[in-house]
């Protein structure tokens, strides 16, 4: 699903996707905080992936190649947003995205998401990937476009 090393590492994807050994992988990855959601449309069936580690803000996320241009990844962002602001409290959500990643700088925006001029290092452990992301920031109260602003503001 990811195509970047460094973005695969940081949502405890195995390279190339193996789904017998993320599957495997999920307790582990739960033990440490991270959760990992199926975006579907409707049904059982997973369309892309997203990733939640409350402790630390940080949200992420994958569409599969064949489903992209249908909005599910703004409309995963919206859930995941208000649901983390509102059910879990997170004050301040961050959101990296690769200077270069037109597409999901427009999901983030999308989103209520705004460029901070921040940027953090995704480098994969044994120096894979491409460096660093800038972080997209959304907070608590901030508008969630197609919803009512996100809870604790």
């Amino acid at each position: 699903m990811s195509g970047h090393p460094a973005l695969a590492a940081a949502m405890n994807l195995p390279v190339p996707f193996d789904a017998a050994a993320f599957i495997a992988a999920l307790p582990g990855a739960r033990r440490a905080g991270h959760h990992h959601l199926a975006i579907t449309e409707g049904t059982d069936v997973p369309l892309g992936l997203f990733f939640l580690w409350p402790e630390r803000g940080v949200l992420g996320y994958g569409v599969g190649a064949a489903h992209r241009g249908r909005r599910l990844a703004v409309r995963a962002l919206r859930l995941a947003t208000v649901f983390c602001h509102g059910e879990l409290g997170v004050a301040e959500l961050l959101l990296p995205i690769f200077p270069d990643n037109l597409p999901s700088q427009a999901v983030a925006a999308g989103a209520g998401y705004r460029d901070m001029g921040g940027s953090v290092d995704v480098t994969a452990p044994g120096g894979d990937g491409r460096g660093h992301a800038d972080l997209w920031v959304h907070r608590a109260g901030w508008p969630v476009p197609g919803g009512k602003p996100s809870p604790g503001g």
